[in-house]
């Protein structure tokens, strides 16, 4: 497990002289003019840092755009990929660098804090490792609370810096125009404040232009100053597409597909659920189901199929993989088909073939995956 806590624990003083201009004292009273520090060529050092954060994802250094529509599933996406960091586990096969996360939730309320406990039941109720993820839950303006977020995040984090920062949302942290070349250039300087502070990735969420397929929204000075841009959607099945669209120092093209899945968290004080989605993977879809509808009788086998795991649904046996979703048996959730009717007759030829046409629809739609006699919800 790689690891890479670097954060810049003398960065602050450095952050606070970053604008002004290094005067030198000749000695005559006089401030002389700005100076640079030249490396003669075989000064010149070789960095053997690896580039990468989570490779041909996300860049060590650098400014990163995760961007999509609204509720496409792009802060899920994130934080999940984000735990991967923070706990310096590969992300699906791609390589990742361990250090701490700043998560800054700007959007206000408890999604993002019942999301947490989920992933803390589902994912890690076992272990009891310290994982270096810190939230940030509140409004602020990057742009004039950049010193205070440096000051705090070396202040409180115990490496005194951070691997990434997430802002999520960007809407949420600019009190400018997303359109004023200006306001932008600010904002895009706040963050590569960060960077240089941190020497970090910064992850700024965003939501896509008004026009599908025209990048993030706002001013082009954005992407322009992105070291890699995300595009994420969400078919009208449920699954989660994110498409790395350029990585400056890497190819780009990658692609994850994801679904999400309910838990429930807690109980409220009125004893109602509260419940939050993790992120689960998916396969890749077979071909275009976007415009797929559930109806009739598979409609009513996957609600049967749903109260069937909900009660009785039990691990998966060993070599089946299903992302710790839970299973039942195919022939039992048959039977459950059959004892509700499912064809509306008596007769079981006619209820076989209702119940193969149900099946086979559901896996089509990618809302069923199947293993043997094994069969488990995967949207």
């Amino acid at each position: 497990m790689a690891n890479d806590n670097k954060g810049g624990v003398d960065a602050l003083s450095e952050f606070e002289r970053m604008d002004e201009s290094r005067k030198i004292d000749d000695g005559s009273g006089q401030p002389a003019a700005r100076t640079f520090k030249l490396i003669p060529f075989y000064e010149v050092p070789l960095s053997t840092d690896p580039p990468f954060r989570v490779r041909d994802i996300v860049p060590r250094v650098g400014l990163v755009v995760v961007y999509g529509e609204k509720k496409c599933g792009k802060t899920y996406w994130t934080y999940d990929l984000m735990m991967h960091v923070a706990r310096g586990q590969d992300y699906r096969g791609h390589k990742v660098i361990q250090g701490p996360i700043v998560y800054v939730a700007a959007e206000g309320g408890n999604g993002v804090g019942h999301r947490i406990h989920a992933y803390r039941q589902t994912r890690i109720k076992d272990e009891t490792e310290p994982i270096p993820f810190y939230l940030l839950q509140t409004r602020l303006d990057l742009v004039a609370d950049t010193l205070a977020l440096v000051s705090s995040i070396q202040l409180q984090i115990k490496e005194g810096g951070c691997a990434a920062i997430v802002v999520d949302t960007l809407n949420r942290t600019n009190t400018g125009s997303e359109s004023s070349d200006e306001d932008m250039g600010a904002y895009i300087k706040a963050a590569d404040r960060l960077i240089d502070v941190f020497k970090c990735a910064v992850i700024l969420i965003h939501h896509s232009g008004h026009d599908r397929g025209k990048g993030p929204r706002g001013h082009t000075s954005l992407p322009a100053a992105a070291d890699a841009q995300i595009v994420v959607t969400k078919s009208k099945d449920g699954i989660i597409k994110a498409e790395v669209e350029f990585l400056k120092d890497g190819e780009g093209g990658v692609v994850t597909f994801s679904y999400l899945q309910e838990v429930e968290v807690a109980a409220d004080v009125n004893g109602d659920p509260i419940k939050a989605c993790i992120v689960m993977e998916a396969d890749e879809p077979f071909g275009d189901v976007s415009n797929m509808r559930v109806t009739g009788q598979p409609k009513r086998a996957l609600e049967i199929l749903k109260a069937f795991i909900s009660h009785e649904g039990v691990d998966a046996p060993a070599g089946i993989d299903t992302g710790k979703c839970r299973v039942v048996n195919l022939n039992q959730w048959r039977k459950r088909c059959d004892d509700g009717r499912l064809a509306g007759s008596d007769n079981p030829d006619t209820s076989r073939k209702a119940f193969n046409r149900a099946r086979d629809q559901l896996r089509d739609a990618r809302l069923i995956n199947i293993n043997g006699d094994c069969v488990w919800l995967i949207g």
